[in-house]
C-alpha cells in the first residue's frame, strides 16, 4: 500500500464494507485473518499519520475517556410512543379510525414490523456521518451516549454511498441483544460475583448507560433502524421506500417487515411472527403496523404523545400467577449468597416452575417480595423465569425479608462491592480499570508515575467473608473438582463428598487421592462394603492420568472454563508454564481478556492454591496435549451443537471435535459452519437455515467425523 491519504480512505471504506456485511448482512466475504490484516494496515497508516484520523475511521468505535456523567439531548422532532391494542377487534377499530381521517373507504396498505422488546435510540447522520447518538428519554429530552452508540458494530460510523446521502439524517431505532448472548453475559456476570440482568432489555439499557464506552464495547448490543425524525436533502413516499433506502445505505433493518395490503395480511402477519417468535434470537413483544403513505400519514396526524397512523399490536405475555411459599439465601461456590424463592408450583413458558431467583439483594429491595405473597412470574423463551411483580399482600403480611447477617458457615456475610481501579496523576483521572494487573500492566508501558487507587462501586450482592473457610465454598470446589468435565471420578457425588468432609477424611481436593487410607474405615459406614469401597478407590486412582485442560478446569479458576482451559493447555503444554507466566503473556492468547488473566495470575500467586497445586501433583500424571492435525478440514472451524443426541454423548462428540482443532461455540452466528443437529433441535435450526449454515444430521456425524 502507498502512504497516500486517498489509499487510506478506500482502505477505510474496504474496512466499513466488510463491517457491514459481517455485523449486519451476516455474511463476511473474507475470513478474520483477512480482516485482521486490513484493520492492522489501517492502524499502522493512522500511526504513522495521525493527521488522517477521522471520527468515522473504523477505529474509532472507543477511545474517548470515561465520562462522569451524560449530557442532556434535545430532540429536534418529539419521539413519540406507540398506543397498543391487544385484538383483532381493536386492530380493526385502529383500521376504521385510519379510514375516517383520510375520509375513504379504500383500504390503506400497512407496513407490518416485529416490535423489538429494547432500548429506543436516536443516531443523527450528518452527510452521512454519524454524529450523535441519543436515548428517547421523555421523548423530548434524551441523554447523549454517542460514544457508546459509537461501539456498536451493526451500526455504521459513516453510510454508504455518496450520491443520495441525505444532509440531515435522525434514525430511529432499537439498541437490542440477543438471547444468547445475554445467557452468556449472566453467566459471566455470575462467575464472577456481579449483579445479574433480569432480562435482555434491561442488559441493553444498562449497557447503553455505561459511562465507560469501554464496557459498552464489551457487551453484545445489535441495532435495527425502524424510521427516520428529521430528514434534510432527500424526500420519500412510504415506509417501504425508506427502509429500501437504510438498506442501501448499510442500517440494519430487521428481515422480517412487510408489507400488508389489507386486514387479511395484517392478522395473518402477526400470527406467524407470533407462531415464530420463540425461535427468533431476540425478545418481540409484539408487532407494529404503520399507514405505508407518508402523505397518509401526515393527513391522519398525531397526538400529544403517539401517532395516530401507527398502533402496535402485543403479544399475550408468557406469564403466570403464583404464591411465594418460602425465601431462602442460597451460597454458591463463589461465596455469593443469592436470594431464592420457593413458589407454588405453576406452569409458565412451557415448564413447571417452583423456584425463582430474586439475583441480588437490589432485586429484594425493588420488590419486596414475602412469604404468602401473589406474584406474577415472568418466562420468556431460554431465560430464566423472573418474578415481575408483587401483585396481592395479606393483611397479616409476613414481615419483610431480612438479610442474612452470617453465611451457613458462621462466617460474616456482608455486601460484595464491585472493584475497579482508577490510574490518576494528581487528582486527574486517567484511565479506569477492572483490573489490577491491567492496571498496573498499563502504569509500567506509559513509564510515568501515576498513582493507582482502589474504587468500590455500589453493593449488590451478599457475599461470606469466610473465604477459603466457609464449608459451602469448600463443599462447592470439590463438587467442581470432581465434576465430569474436570477429573470425572465416577462414585463420588456430592452426599459422599459431603459425609467425607464431616469425618474428617477430605479437607482440600488433594487428599482425594489419599483416601485409600481411610478404606477399612469406609468399608464400615452404612451404605458401603468392600466391593463399593474397592470400586471408588479404583476410580479415584483411574483419574490420576488426566489431560492438562482437564486439570487446569478443575482447579476451578474464576471464569476459566472448558474452552479457555484447552486453550491454555494448547499454548503453555504444561502446569509449570502455565504457574510460571506473566499477565501480558495471557491477554495475547485467544479468548483471554484482561479480567479473565487477573483471575489466573491472581490463583497461582494466592499461597493457598500454590501449595493447593504442589501437593496436588505427585498425585498426577499429566497427559501432554496432543498435537492438533493443522491441515484437518475441522481446524478452526466453528460448529454448534443442538437438540437430543442418540448414540452419542453431547459431551463426548464435543471432545471429539475439540481433539481436531475445531471450536464449539453454544450459539448459531455468521461465523458457525456447521450445525450438528439432533431431535427436538429449536431455534438454532432455524437461525442456522436463515444464515445458510451446512446442517450435519445425526446419522451423518461419523462420517463427518472422519471426513479428510
Amino acid at each position: 500500500m502507498t502512504d497516500s491519504i486517498k489509499d487510506y480512505e478506500l482502505l477505510k471504506a474496504e474496512i466499513r464494507k466488510h463491517d457491514h456485511n459481517y455485523y449486519v448482512l451476516d455474511n463476511p466475504e473474507i475470513s478474520d485473518a483477512e480482516y485482521d490484516s486490513l484493520f492492522l494496515k489501517l492502524i499502522h497508516l493512522e500511526k504513522k499519520y495521525p493527521k488522517w484520523i477521522s471520527p468515522e475511521s473504523p477505529s474509532q468505535r472507543v477511545g474517548i475517556t470515561p465520562a462522569t456523567a451524560f449530557n442532556t439531548h434535545q430532540h429536534a422532532k418529539n419521539m413519540l410512543s406507540l398506543s397498543n391494542c391487544f385484538s383483532d377487534e381493536e386492530f380493526f377499530d385502529f383500521d376504521q379510525r385510519v379510514k375516517k381521517s383520510l375520509n375513504s373507504a379504500a383500504q390503506a396498505k400497512y407496513f407490518c414490523e416485529p416490535k423489538i422488546d429494547g432500548a429506543a435510540v436516536s443516531l443523527t447522520y450528518l452527510s452521512g456521518t454519524l454524529e450523535i447518538g441519543a436515548t428517547r428519554g421523555d421523548g423530548e429530552t434524551g441523554e447523549n451516549i454517542t460514544s457508546n452508540v459509537r461501539t456498536i458494530n451493526s451500526i455504521p460510523l459513516k453510510l454508504i454511498g455518496s450520491k443520495d446521502i441525505p444532509e440531515i439524517l435522525e434514525v430511529r431505532g432499537e439498541i437490542f441483544m440477543p438471547k444468547d448472548e445475554f445467557a452468556r453475559l449472566n453467566k459471566l456476570q455470575e462467575k464472577d460475583g456481579n449483579k445479574l440482568f433480569s432480562n435482555p432489555r434491561n442488559a441493553a439499557s444498562g449497557s447503553l448507560r455505561q459511562l465507560d464506552p469501554k464496557i459498552t464495547k464489551t457487551r453484545p448490543l445489535h441495532f435495527f433502524a425502524h424510521g427516520i425524525g428529521i430528514i434534510q436533502g432527500i424526500s420519500f413516499s412510504s415506509q417501504e421506500e425508506i427502509f429500501k433506502k437504510f438498506k442501501s445505505w448499510g442500517l440494519p433493518v430487521n428481515p422480517l417487515n412487510a408489507i400488508a395490503n389489507n386486514l387479511h395480511d395484517c392478522i395473518k402477519y402477526f400470527e406467524k411472527i407470533d407462531k415464530n417468535r420463540a425461535s427468533l434470537n431476540y425478545e418481540i413483544d409484539g408487532v407494529v403496523y404503520k399507514v405505508n403513505n407518508l402523505s397518509d400519514q401526515n393527513e391522519i396526524g398525531e397526538i400529544a404523545r403517539s401517532p395516530r397512523w401507527a398502533i402496535a399490536r402485543k403479544f399475550p405475555a408468557e406469564v403466570a400467577k403464583t404464591k411465594i411459599i418460602d425465601i431462602n439465601f442460597q451460597l454458591g461456590r463463589t461465596g455469593v449468597i443469592t436470594p431464592v424463592a420457593k413458589l407454588e408450583k405453576v406452569f409458565v413458558g412451557g415448564v413447571n416452575v417452583s423456584n425463582c431467583t430474586l439475583h441480588n439483594v437490589d432485586e429484594l429491595e425493588r420488590l419486596d417480595p414475602r412469604p404468602g405473597d401473589t406474584v406474577v412470574i415472568k418466562r420468556a423463551g431460554d431465560v430464566i423465569p423472573q418474578i415481575i411483580k408483587v401483585i396481592a399482600k395479606d393483611k397479616n403480611r409476613a414481615p419483610k425479608i431480612k438479610l442474612p447477617k452470617l453465611c451457613e458457615c458462621g462466617s460474616e456475610a456482608t455486601l460484595n462491592h464491585a472493584e475497579s481501579w482508577e490510574v490518576r496523576e494528581d487528582k486527574e483521572l486517567i484511565k479506569k480499570f477492572d483490573s489490577i494487573y491491567e492496571a498496573n500492566n498499563f502504569i509500567k508501558n506509559a513509564n510515568k508515575g501515576y498513582s493507582l487507587l482502589k474504587v468500590n462501586e455500589r453493593a449488590a450482592f451478599l457475599k461470606c467473608m469466610g473465604g477459603r473457610s466457609c464449608n459451602g465454598r469448600i463443599r462447592g470446589s470439590f463438587y467442581h473438582f470432581v465434576s465430569r468435565k474436570a477429573f470425572d471420578i465416577e462414585g463420588l457425588g456430592k452426599e459422599i463428598i459431603n459425609r467425607f468432609l464431616e469425618l474428617g477424611y477430605f479437607k482440600d481436593v488433594q487428599d482425594i487421592f489419599s483416601l485409600e487410607n481411610y478404606a477399612k474405615k469406609i468399608e464400615k459406614l452404612e451404605g458401603f462394603g468392600l466391593k463399593s469401597t474397592e470400586n471408588l478407590i479404583h476410580s479415584i486412582n483411574s483419574s490420576r492420568n488426566i489431560e492438562l485442560h482437564r486439570l487446569i478446569f478443575g482447579l476451578g479458576i474464576e471464569e476459566v472454563g472448558e474452552t479457555t482451559a484447552r486453550n491454555l493447555s494448547n499454548f503453555f503444554k504444561s502446569i509449570d508454564n502455565l504457574m510460571s507466566t506473566s499477565f501480558e503473556e495471557l491477554i495475547t492468547l485467544q479468548d483471554i481478556g484482561p479480567r479473565v488473566a487477573s483471575n489466573i495470575m491472581q490463583f497461582f500467586e494466592d499461597n493457598y492454591c500454590k501449595n493447593m497445586v504442589k501437593e496436588l501433583l505427585p498425585h498426577l500424571t499429566i497427559k501432554n496435549p496432543n498435537l492438533i492435525d493443522q491441515d484437518n478440514y475441522l481446524f478452526e472451524k466453528t460448529i454448534v451443537i443442538t437438540g437430543t443426541l442418540k448414540k452419542l454423548k453431547r459431551d463426548e462428540l464435543k471432545n471429539l471435535l475439540l481433539s481436531k482443532g475445531a471450536k464449539v461455540s453454544s450459539s448459531v452466528s455468521a461465523k458457525t459452519n456447521y450445525l450438528i443437529v439432533g431431535s427436538n433441535a429449536g431455534s438454532k435450526l432455524a437461525k442456522a437455515n436463515q444464515l445458510g449454515v451446512k446442517i450435519i444430521n445425526e446419522d451423518e456425524i461419523s462420517e463427518f467425523l472422519n471426513e479428510k
